[in-house]
């Protein structure tokens, strides 16, 4: 499950790279209030570092065509993902993982029915009035009349886009403010267990 997370994340956040877009994605609004740990990556800045301009080398070797190949490719385009943000849930029964998910943020809208016909191996599942594509342990929901797209814990992706309640305090500070670092972390304290603030 992670690793199948991990390679979809780094597919659209490489070809974002390419883009040199900003992070101002409307994705962070979504993330829900008890979630203990927000990871947020600053597409610009990361375009400008040393791992950024090694990739931009790469691709300009590689030529006009092969990002042509790519955007052809993937649904949705790579170089439209504006932003990323990642984040935690507690999970509810002690012991267990926490659940996550990742949120992009698409420059350019796309169609649920062009984003699921781009995974032939998924399964649409109905969900209240939204759809779903589950594909090996992950559930992708296409929001924000195709603005944003979510990837993560089927129970997690299923909620995104309902009514809940918005973050506060700290949390919702951090997600409303433009980090200063290229990928930024917070951690919510209010809701992490003891052991763990003591850490």
């Amino acid at each position: 499950f992670l690793m199948a997370l991990q390679r979809w994340i780094f597919t659209f956040l490489a070809g974002s790279m390419l883009s040199g877009i900003a992070l101002a994605g409307p994705e962070t609004s979504m993330v829900p209030d008890n979630s203990i740990m927000v990871v947020r990556v600053n597409v610009k800045k990361l375009l400008s570092s040393s791992y950024g301009g090694a990739l931009m080398d790469l691709m300009k070797k590689a030529g006009p065509k092969a990002m042509e190949e790519m955007k052809a490719r993937f649904v949705p385009d790579p170089t439209s993902v504006e932003s990323a943000t990642l984040f935690y849930i507690m999970p509810a029964q002690p012991g267990s993982e926490p659940e996550f998910a990742v949120l992009l943020s698409l420059g350019k809208a796309v169609g649920e029915k062009e984003f699921f016909k781009s995974i032939p191996e998924g399964e649409v599942v109905k969900s209240g009035n939204a759809n779903l594509l589950v594909v090996n342990g992950l559930a992708f929901k296409v929001l924000s009349e195709g603005k944003v797209i979510a990837g993560g814990a089927p129970e997690l992706v299923m909620k995104l886009g309902a009514r809940q309640p918005a973050a506060s305090g700290d949390l919702a500070a951090y997600l409303k403010s433009e980090p200063a670092e290229t990928i930024s972390m917070m951690v919510n304290y209010t809701i992490a267990p003891k052991e763990f603030q003591q850490m």
